[in-house]
């Protein structure tokens, strides 16, 4: 049994796995934080343990359509990493994501934060041992997602029908809905329907979402060609 293995099976809850992992050797010098995310139904991100220094970017609404290392390992299940810098003071952290996943799906996402780029060097083995383990852990705290969002593209960006793919573009513009219906001479009560359908065929809740899981996708770079 190794030492991802025994911090697992001794921890009773994330707030304890956290700061097990912040501590040990295991990781490396210069760790000052770490924190665990679990991926909801919805397709969002919410952190539900951090110890020491948090990552900037989890002050924000995170989703799996977003372009960071974090949604990327949540999306893919696989290691990643990036670096944030505070404008305020100038001061760099680096990061290191790690999937916990399921035979199935992803389910959560370690994340081990440093002041310096020495990077945490976990082998393939290791990192399969933290992955299986770590959502086989989740699960029996309850942290298993009851309906996987969709990944997918819609089957053809045509399934977007002329209209839609304007409306989404208006969208990601910022544009209201009045604004839109002022813009295509349509009614407010239409464009309200075709937002809807549009949210159907991309799976998402909102226009947020929407917007990122279009850019992310390149469903934009269709319409425009």
């Amino acid at each position: 049994m190794n030492d991802l293995t025994v911090l697992l099976f001794n921890s009773k809850s994330p707030s304890h796995y956290v700061r097990s992992c912040a501590t040990h050797t295991l990781f490396g010098k210069h760790v000052v934080g770490s924190e665990m995310l679990i991926i909801n139904s919805d397709a969002s991100l919410t952190t539900v343990a951090a110890f020491g220094r948090s990552l900037l970017l989890t002050n924000q609404q995170l989703s799996l359509w977003d372009q960071n290392p974090v949604a990327e390992t949540a999306r893919t299940g696989q290691a990643s990493g990036g670096i944030e810098l505070d404008e305020k003071t100038g001061v760099e952290t680096h990061y290191y994501c790690y999937p916990f996943s399921t035979p199935s799906h992803t389910i959560g996402v370690l994340v081990m934060i440093k002041s310096l780029p020495y990077e945490i060097r976990l082998d393939e083995q290791d990192q399969r041992t933290m992955s299986m383990f770590g959502g086989l852990w989740l699960e029996s705290l309850g942290a298993s997602i009851q309906k996987l969002p969709d990944l997918s593209l819609p089957r053809e960006s045509t399934e977007l029908t002329d209209r839609q793919q304007n409306i989404l573009r208006m969208i990601a513009a910022g544009n209201t809905n009045v604004q839109i219906a002022a813009a295509l001479i349509l009614s407010e009560s239409t464009i309200r329907q075709e937002t809807v359908k549009i949210f159907r065929k991309l799976a998402v809740p909102n226009r947020t979402e929407a917007t990122k899981k279009a850019r992310l996708l390149g469903i934009f770079d269709q319409i425009a060609s």
